[in-house]
């Protein structure tokens, strides 16, 4: 299981757009990555990051956080 960071929910409600924006202003800078659209999962890589936030997306915003990695 990936970790999550206590921070990583304030992302849950955003827009990609806004998450992005929201995600480079952290210091250090973070990443979001895509994991799961429309309930459909997507192909990644399985190397792994702290600083590289897992989302699923829902009609173009984020509905949930699927960890760190």
């Amino acid at each position: 299981r990936f970790m999550k960071d206590e921070t990583d929910e304030q992302y849950v409600g955003l827009t990609l757009e806004e998450a992005d924006e929201l995600a480079a202003k952290q210091d250090p800078p973070v990443y979001i990555r895509v994991t799961n659209r429309n309930g459909v999962p997507r192909i990644v890589t399985r190397d792994y990051h702290t600083d590289r936030i897992n989302v699923y997306v829902v009609d173009g915003s984020i509905t949930r956080i699927g960890g760190r990695g």
